[in-house]
């Protein structure tokens, strides 16, 4: 019986399992399927700008390096208040049209500039020279009239010379009714050349600022249409309305919303309730006057008017600083997992002192950054790394 070599033995099977072990390889690596990668934001890749913030991963030590801070939300009570639809309107003490008496024409005097809108009028500065418009036939009337007066003029201007030449042998009581129609006369004269034959100076009756003009030579001004309006912008009324008519009556506090700014608010002093209700929208108006003047109240701006009522009740409220404001809208940020921060817009409801109310948007004990500067800080360091 032949003995076989044991070397060759294990050569043999070392070249088998050798074999076997490549070719099991090859096609592992044929059939192989790249791992699904899993996205992630680092804080490398943040957005600077925080309206462009949605979400992001922000490592707790970038936190701590920047002073990220968080408070927990809660509720505290709050002056009750309502939100009344409101609009601004024209002082009577504040506010005046310039009409004409009767259809008139705007003549041109150097003497006199004529405002543009948007100028400042003086009380009593005259404005516009215009000519009354008449007919041949009303010129005609109106000299007729005028040569009669002058007439009666003439000869009150004689009786009243003779009475003064007799002294007391003339009834004293005869002289001074002379003198009373003499006056008369002469004022029914001037009355005639101002309003049929003559230029009227139109002169404003208040300080303030020209609103609305119509004011260019040549230019007719039927009866009706006003010359001007002048408006004292430090003057205005602000006019609420309620459909709520026992809420008028408690209104404790008011103050004005700024429309350029919500977190501005415009005390409110009140003037007055109307004892009715409107013809046509059937709420009970309420009248206030401002406390302080604002350029960017304008006659005839819809605004909102926050009344605060004797009640409390319970509002989540956020610092200032922790609200981003893009246009109109504001969001917070606020930290959802130990490094996840996620932007949640909110709306807001008064503004006072550093804080505001959060209407919607945020419930109790939800985690808020408390500056939204650091975060901000935060981000821009990390995007210049």
């Amino acid at each position: 019986m032949n003995k076989v070599n044991p070397l060759f033995i294990g050569i043999s099977l070392t070249l088998i399992l050798n074999t076997y072990v490549f070719g099991h390889g090859d096609e592992a690596h044929e059939d192989a399927k790249p791992l699904p990668q899993i996205a992630s934001t680092s804080s490398e890749t943040l957005p600077s700008d925080l309206s462009l913030l949605q979400r992001a991963f922000i490592p707790k030590e970038d936190q701590f390096k920047n002073h990220l801070t968080t408070f927990l939300t809660s509720e505290t009570e709050r002056p009750r208040y309502e939100i009344l639809p409101a609009k601004v309107i024209a002082s009577p003490n504040g506010y005046a049209q310039i009409h004409v008496a009767q259809a008139s024409r705007v003549v041109a005097d150097p003497a006199y500039p004529m405002p543009n809108t948007g100028d400042k009028v003086e009380a009593n500065q005259v404005i516009a020279v215009v000519e009354p418009l008449v007919t041949s036939l009303d010129i005609t009337d109106k000299r007729t009239e005028l040569y009669k007066i002058e007439g009666e003029i003439a000869e009150l201007e004689r009786e009243v010379k003779r009475l003064i030449t007799l002294g007391d042998f003339s009834p004293r009581v005869k002289l001074e009714d002379a003198k009373t129609n003499l006056e008369r006369a002469k004022k029914q004269k001037q009355q005639i050349l101002k309003t049929g034959l003559g230029r009227e100076l139109i002169k404003t009756p208040i300080t303030g600022i020209v609103s609305d003009a119509h004011i260019l030579p040549g230019q007719v001004i039927p009866v009706g249409q006003y010359l001007a309006e002048i408006v004292n912008p430090s003057s205005l009324r602000i006019e609420a309305y309620t459909y709520d008519y026992a809420l008028a009556g408690q209104i404790k506090e008011a103050s004005l919303r700024s429309p350029e700014d919500l977190s501005q608010l415009l005390t409110l002093s009140l003037i007055g309730l109307s004892p009715r209700v409107g013809d046509n929208d059937q709420a009970r108006h309420i009248l206030f006057s401002l406390n302080e003047s604002s350029p960017s109240l304008m006659i005839g701006m819809f605004v909102d008017v926050i009344a605060s009522l004797p009640s409390l009740n319970k509002k989540i409220t956020v610092p200032k600083k922790a609200l981003f404001k893009t246009g109109q809208n504001y969001s917070v940020f606020t930290l959802e997992e130990p490094e996840l921060v996620i932007a949640r817009p909110v709306q807001v409801g008064v503004f006072f002192e550093d804080r505001v109310e959060i209407l919607e948007g945020l419930k109790v004990g939800e985690r808020v950054i408390e500056d939204i500067m650091s975060l901000a800080k935060t981000l821009k360091k990390e995007d210049s790394l």
